[in-house]
């Protein structure tokens, strides 16, 4: 998690969708899903054994015993009356999330971690709470629009200390933000920062809609998000 932290929502997804026996071939259609609009080079095998090595997923058998206790055995198999040997094929491989998954399932508040990373970054609380205003509108924001409400923000810009990829990286990490595909988009955890940790936050740049350039345009001033 600490390793792939812009795929710790597919990470944690894996791990839920394992709460009872799931086949290889379901969890590959699992996978799929959670990476409908986020790209990643990892196939959906890769995945699997990355968790499995981390402690988080384990290997059974349908019926949820271990795949490790199966022995290979060849059958006999009788052809023009003489018996043979013939390989038989591996029981289907199933993933189950192991105790060491369900804690990191059960102690995973993402609220929490915004929460710290507001806190860690106060001085820039005003910038979170822009980006997440900007992606609670229905058709979600695009990268270049939140580059051009953010970038050039005086907290970040004069001296030059992040760019908007900081913060949208930040807030997709703890759950309150998702790409769908074309645009970012609040999510549930997000409009609870809105509405609770940034509530009384107060920022003193807003952008009126003007569709020839991009959704995100002029300055106006007095206006607090």
């Amino acid at each position: 998690l600490a390793q792939m932290a812009p795929h710790r929502q597919v990470l944690l997804g894996v791990l839920r969708a394992a709460d009872k026996p799931i086949s290889d071939e379901d969890m590959a259609q699992v996978i799929a899903k959670l990476r409908e609009h986020k790209y990643s080079v990892y196939a959906p095998s890769n995945i699997c054994t990355m968790l499995e090595k981390a402690g988080a997923l384990e290997r059974v058998r349908e019926d949820g015993s271990p795949y490790g206790n199966y022995e290979p055995k060849p059958s006999i198999v009788v052809i023009d009356g003489e018996e043979y040997y013939a390989p038989t094929d591996p029981p289907t491989i199933y993933w189950q999330v192991s105790e060491a998954g369900r804690n990191i399932l059960a102690t995973d508040k993402p609220l929490d971690r915004l929460s710290e990373l507001l806190e860690n970054e106060r001085s820039f609380k005003h910038l979170y709470k822009r980006v997440l205003t900007l992606a609670a509108r229905d058709e979600g924001v695009t990268m270049s629009q939140l580059s051009t409400a953010v970038d050039s923000d005086p907290s970040i810009a004069e001296p030059r200390r992040f760019f908007i990829q900081h913060f949208v990286e930040s807030l997709e990490c703890c759950e309150a933000l998702a790409w769908q595909g074309e645009t970012w988009k609040i999510t549930q955890i997000g409009r609870e920062a809105l509405n609770g940790l940034l509530a009384n936050v107060d920022d003193d740049h807003a952008f009126d809609e003007q569709p020839d350039n991009g959704g995100i345009a002029t300055e106006t001033q007095g206006i607090n998000w």
